[in-house]
């Protein structure tokens, strides 16, 4: 039994939250040096478009990602507003703290218990 949760324990240990964080409004030089090929991005478009991408490029004028099947290209002075999804230090620090606290209380109830025998 308690192998198995330790082996949970574990598994929750590499597990990271992450959320979608809003860069602050901007141009490319601020958003461009935020920003890295890999991360996973919003971009609300002046076209009125959300697009989900996965950075591919990132330059001075433009980024270049892919989503949904297909290649696209946004100039920064297109995009609205931006968010870039990041790991969540303290979520996952929270739920670690929360999956030992109850691996901790299964522990002492069965130790408690089998000394009652």
């Amino acid at each position: 039994m308690f192998r198995k949760l330790i082996t949970a324990l574990a598994g929750l240990g590499l597990i990271a939250c992450t959320t979608m964080r809003p860069l602050p409004p901007g141009d490319g030089g601020q958003w461009r040096g935020q920003l890295q090929i890999g991360d996973e991005v919003r971009v609300n478009a002046a076209n009125g478009k959300t697009y989900e991408l996965k950075l591919v490029t990132v330059d001075e004028q433009k980024i270049v990602g892919r989503g949904d099947g297909q290649k696209v290209t946004i100039r920064y002075e297109q995009i609205r507003d931006l968010a870039v999804r990041r790991d969540d230090d303290r979520e996952t620090a929270r739920a670690v703290g929360s999956g030992l606290s109850t691996a901790w209380e299964a522990f002492a109830g069965y130790v408690s218990a089998s000394v009652g025998r």
